[in-house]
């Protein structure tokens, strides 16, 4: 039997407390959440082993290709893909609602139907350009990463 349970404590140093404390137990799984690549990367040294998509919600190829790195042992392209993809789109998006920008970046890429349901609410206009600004530089940085090997 495997047991688990969403890692979300209020600071990294709680977070890295609770992974450190359940290393021992292998058959009890932590998932990290709140900045899942970050995160993970952050929490990996107290024994973290998966992470709950974020970005990947959108974009799967960047956190297959986050996890190349991380079993390859290449960090820094692991934290590039972090520093450059992750991030800016975490900066915009939580400050946002997660869930909220989130479901409009699905929209704007026809991953999901336009409207909501009660009781949700979409984004207003000035955070729509937001959400947009970010998904079109995320596509350029996406495509330079292409071209260089790294997705």
């Amino acid at each position: 039997c495997v047991a688990g349970m969403k890692e979300e404590c209020s600071t990294y140093e709680a977070g890295f407390d609770l992974c450190r404390s359940l290393s021992s137990h292998p058959h009890f799984e932590l998932i990290v959440a709140g900045g899942s690549m970050r995160r993970f990367l952050l929490l990996h040294a107290a024994g973290a082993q998966s992470f709950l998509a974020g970005i990947g919600s959108l974009f799967p190829t960047i956190e297959l290709a986050f996890f190349k790195h991380i079993t390859a042992g290449a960090l820094r392209n692991a934290y590039r893909l972090i520093s450059e993809i992750e991030a800016p789109v975490f900066e915009v998006f939580m400050d946002i609602g997660w869930h909220k920008a989130l479901r409009y970046a699905a929209k704007l890429m026809g991953l999901i139907r336009w409207g909501e349901r009660c009781p949700m609410a979409g984004p207003d206009e000035p955070d729509k350009r937001r959400i947009e600004g970010v998904m079109a530089t995320l596509d350029k940085k996406r495509a330079d990463l292409l071209l260089e090997g790294e997705l």
